[in-house]
């Protein structure tokens, strides 16, 4: 609970999002599902030294590092051992929470899933398993097979913005592609063009306006979860009030999704 509680708390000040928002996003009846079952059938046991240091790891880390966390990009190893799977290769599983290489293949879309190890640094990658957390699979620099190498450093040439360190992007405006620190300001066609604190407006990386702050309805300036409303950025509609677009305002639910305009 503690965990999800200050990932959410510490995302919403990253992101410049809604912190209302972000809880909802992060539940912890919800995200901790999964462990809480695994433990208490036995396919994983909780470590409670690894569980306060992965806490001071979400309390301290970059908003970059949190990302890749989160994504599965750079693993945090107190984390990972905070609840640990017993499940060998090759068990059934239910969670990547139950397996000891936490990967359990196919989860969630089926039930139950093989636990399988990622392929470590310089193991052939060509079977469409993935590389280990901290490492992509190398399309480029192929001598006779694709092999797991480490996430690239600025300047390094990629083909995907997952080969890539935190904070950086596969920037295709260089030649060759190459990766290249996430923008503040400047031209993009997506956030992910941008730093985290950034988003895509009219092309270009810009700062979104958090809770309270000024704003122009129909811009869509508001960060994550907000919305523009009476001249300020408040928290996006909960579940069961209209969710219609207003003056142009694209609106986020807070732990709901809009359907028919509720």
């Amino acid at each position: 609970t503690r965990l999800w509680t200050d990932y959410a708390a510490r995302w919403a000040a990253c992101d410049r999002g809604s912190a209302v928002y972000y809880a909802a996003h992060f539940d912890p009846d919800l995200r901790c599902a999964d462990a809480v079952q695994a433990v208490a059938a036995g396919r994983a046991s909780y470590q409670r030294a690894p569980a306060g240091a992965c806490l001071d790891f979400v309390a301290a880390a970059s908003c970059d590092d949190l990302e890749a966390h989160l994504d599965g990009r750079v693993s945090q190893q107190d984390c990972l051992a905070a609840v640990a799977g017993n499940l060998p290769e090759n068990a059934w599983c239910y969670s990547d929470e139950s397996c000891a290489s936490n990967v359990c293949s196919g989860a969630p879309e089926s039930c139950p899933s093989t636990c399988f190890t990622p392929h470590a640094a310089g193991a052939a990658c060509d079977d469409g398993r993935p590389c280990a957390p901290g490492y992509h699979c190398d399309l480029l620099h192929i001598e006779t097979q694709y092999t797991c190498v480490p996430l690239e450093t600025q300047g390094e040439r990629c083909m995907f913005d997952p080969d890539c360190q935190p904070g950086l992007r596969c920037d295709y405006g260089v030649v060759p592609s190459s990766c290249q620190p996430r923008r503040t300001s400047g031209s993009c066609s997506s956030d992910a063009f941008c730093t985290i604190d950034r988003a895509c407006k009219s092309g270009s990386c810009v700062l979104p306006r958090g809770l309270g702050e000024v704003c122009t309805q129909g811009l869509n300036e508001c960060g994550e979860g907000l919305w523009c409303s009476g001249g300020r950025c408040i928290d996006g509609p909960a579940a069961g009030t209209s969710c219609a677009s207003v003056g142009g305002e694209q609106l986020t639910c807070t732990g709901a999704t809009c359907l028919g305009g509720e």
